[in-house]
């Protein structure tokens, strides 16, 4: 209910007084019929399931096993548009400890996960997007989505190249650290310094124009 009220209520009624973290979808920031859409963390898949419904074709990066068998398979069902990608985007390849005190609060950060009681730990595979899109040849990212607990400017290390080439719009959560704002803003004009950046909410939204 919670996500519901944050990013599905405002696109489905245009009222945003609901929202504490924001919706992913924001003024400049949509999807369109045919885009190519990656949600990292995609967790129970309700941005996915938005997405797919907007006939965008969307790689769910999930790597908590219980989330996805028990939750984001189900809503893949039902989206025939949502392929689940069981991997954590990270920058670098290999396997990391993920934990969490909860479902929505998984993190392969280190000073993030640590917690008293943790529901989730467990070893999970990691890729960087750009390596991910290189061995798939996916041919374009059109919009990344991403609440990865503190993971942000980990993925977008690893997403250079495709920040530099395909220049996708960005909806991130900028909440986690306490210097996220700086860092994910660095990270992505680094790469591709024509990127426009606006904060709104607990989010940053991120576009080029004339894409």
């Amino acid at each position: 209910m919670i996500e519901f009220k944050d990013f599905i209520f405002p696109y489905l009624f245009n009222d945003f007084t609901t929202t504490e973290e924001g919706p992913y979808l924001y003024k400049d920031i949509q999807i369109k019929k045919g885009d190519v859409v990656i949600d990292a963390g995609a967790n129970f898949g309700l941005f996915s399931g938005l997405a797919s419904s907007l006939e965008a074709t969307v790689y769910a990066f999930e790597p908590v096993k219980i989330i996805r068998e028990k939750y984001l398979e189900e809503t893949a069902k039902l989206n025939e548009n949502i392929n689940i990608i069981s991997l954590a985007l990270s920058n670098t390849i290999g396997n990391v400890l993920i934990k969490g005190g909860g479902i929505a609060s998984a993190s392969i950060v280190e000073n993030l996960n640590k917690k008293e009681s943790d529901l989730i730990n467990e070893i999970v595979s990691t890729i960087t997007l750009d390596d991910w899109v290189k061995q798939n040849n996916i041919s374009k990212i059109d919009f990344i989505k991403a609440d990865i607990e503190g993971a942000e400017r980990l993925m977008l290390e690893g997403a250079q190249w495709v920040l530099k080439n395909y220049a996708p719009k960005l909806a991130i959560c900028t909440y986690h650290l306490p210097d996220d704002k700086k860092v994910l803003t660095d990270l992505i004009l680094k790469a591709n310094p024509n990127y426009k950046i606006i904060y709104k909410w607990k989010k940053l939204y991120a576009w080029v124009e004339n894409i």
